[in-house]
């Protein structure tokens, strides 16, 4: 855990990351195929962080299941292959980060050369929709992809490439967990890194 050059230091001389670190140890003293961490880079600086993250990288290299419960969703994404989403104490979704991410996607980016073209032939369909660096971003809440793509082609506009937009991981967890004041509601988001001998994550 990169602690042995503090090992003379009392434990109350060591900073948040080591302690945190310290902690990892004392898990990590009988191999296990499991490890459970909560709030793992919780009051961490940038370095503590990427720390915590390379030791996750570690263990799930070493074939070790590692389970995150956080709310620092931005770290989850960065640092999970499979989430969870709990919504008061049930589950509303889970799965591959990825596919969740593409799947819960409700905007579709078109590739094409003409985006003012595409952004007024979609809008006179009532497809709302705007430029974006990669060409055209449209709203698929008032159509489907292959809708969007046929208005493009009957309008003549070229295009290059469809594929749907990937969101964050903190507009899922919020469209997913959306009080009825508008605000999104407590829950946390899990991953489960590696498969175990029998194949199953």
């Amino acid at each position: 855990m990169g602690l042995a050059g503090a090992a003379d230091r009392r434990y109350r001389g060591y900073s948040l990351g080591m302690k945190q670190r310290l902690g990892l140890a004392g898990a990590l003293l009988v191999p296990r195929h499991m490890v459970v961490l909560d709030e793992p880079t919780n009051g961490l600086d940038p370095a503590g962080t990427r720390e915590i993250r390379t030791i996750i990288g570690e263990l799930h290299a070493a074939g070790v299941t590692v389970l995150v419960s956080s709310h620092l969703l931005a770290e989850v994404e960065a640092t999970c292959t499979h989430v969870a989403v709990l919504h008061e104490g049930t589950v509303v979704a889970q799965g591959e980060l990825a596919e969740l991410l593409e799947s819960n996607s409700p905007a579709l980016i078109v590739s094409t050369p003409d985006a003012e073209a595409a952004v007024e032939a979609l809008r006179g369909n009532r497809v709302p929709a705007r430029p974006a660096p990669e060409g055209v971003r449209a709203d698929l809440t008032a159509a489907t992809a292959p809708e969007v793509v046929a208005t493009l082609v009957r309008a003549g506009v070229d295009v290059y490439e469809v594929r749907r937009a990937r969101t964050g991981l903190e507009d899922l967890f919020a469209r997913l967990t959306q009080g009825d004041d508008g605000e999104p509601d407590a829950g946390s988001a899990a991953v489960s890194a590696t498969p175990d001998e029998e194949g199953h994550r």
